[in-house]
């Protein structure tokens, strides 16, 4: 059993406002399909997406040197069994919308 909260994968980058457009139309597109994997250098990890799942958006501002630093947080969420196959049981709610 995995410890709480035990990192699978980690990325941070500095990219453009297209690539950023770029890595949210993949992700949309592999989301559709049900499933995607995600590489960086060796490391890989093969997720299998469930037909509803968990998702938290949050905008927040904090002080720093020269500015204000803003930060779009988007969270998803689904359990998995030991070998990773999604379980099923979250019931879809839409909570906002983007435009």
């Amino acid at each position: 059993m995995p410890q709480d909260d035990a990192p699978v994968f980690k990325s941070k980058n500095d990219i453009t406002r297209e690539e950023l457009a770029d890595l949210f139309q993949t992700l949309a597109d592999r989301a559709s399909e049900g499933d995607l994997t995600l590489t960086k250098g060796t490391d890989q990890v093969h997720l299998v997406l469930p037909d509803g799942c968990r998702i938290e958006l949050e905008v927040s501002d904090s002080p720093r040197d020269g500015g204000i630093e803003r930060e779009l947080e988007l969270e998803i969420t689904w359990k998995v069994d030991e070998q990773g196959a999604p379980l099923e049981g979250q019931t879809p709610r839409r909570g906002f919308t983007i435009s």
